[in-house]
């Protein structure tokens, strides 16, 4: 066999282990992102359960699985389980959306059984901390500052929260 053969055949030898091995380490960086999701979630579930239904207690959080989108992100979906202040239980799902890397691209509500829609309450609350702070005089004359107030919700919040890794 001439010298050039072989080596073509030892070079597409070589590519064949080599892409053997590509799916393997693929799914090895997919297993660590979604594990650094869950992770997030599940290490800041209190926190995202106060900025959800502040007024009322999680009881427990159910993983609800992973949706791989075409992009090659992916989300998690998570059943928040809550005892409100006066006694009743109800759920409220959040759909976490995550770039392909683990890190946090946006959060979305899911479905619910509580009456209050997820953010609503804290929406609230933080209405009344932006409109006290929007009265100062310094902030009325810093536009950037009194521009991030306008457009700041509690939803927007906690995506900020959880991508500062607090």
């Amino acid at each position: 066999m001439k010298t050039w053969h072989r080596t073509a055949m030892a070079l597409v030898a070589v590519c064949a282990g080599f892409l053997s091995q590509v799916p393997a380490a693929l799914a090895e960086v997919k297993s660590a992102a979604l594990s650094r999701g869950q992770n997030q979630v599940e290490g800041q579930k209190s926190t995202i359960a106060l900025f959800m239904h502040p007024t009322s207690s999680l009881a427990s959080l159910q993983y609800q699985g992973c949706t791989e989108l075409e992009s090659g992100n992916f989300r998690l979906e998570y059943t928040f389980h809550f005892r409100a202040w006066y006694g009743r239980s109800y759920t409220s799902n959040l759909k976490l959306t995550y770039f392909a890397n683990g890190s946090l691209d946006y959060v979305a509500p899911g479905d619910r059984t509580a009456l209050v829609p997820p953010f609503l309450a804290s929406n609230c609350v933080f209405q009344w901390v932006k409109d006290r702070v929007a009265a100062d005089p310094d902030v009325q004359n810093n536009q950037e500052l009194s521009r991030l107030l306008a457009g700041f919700d509690a939803r927007q919040l906690l995506e900020w929260w959880l991508k500062s890794g607090y």
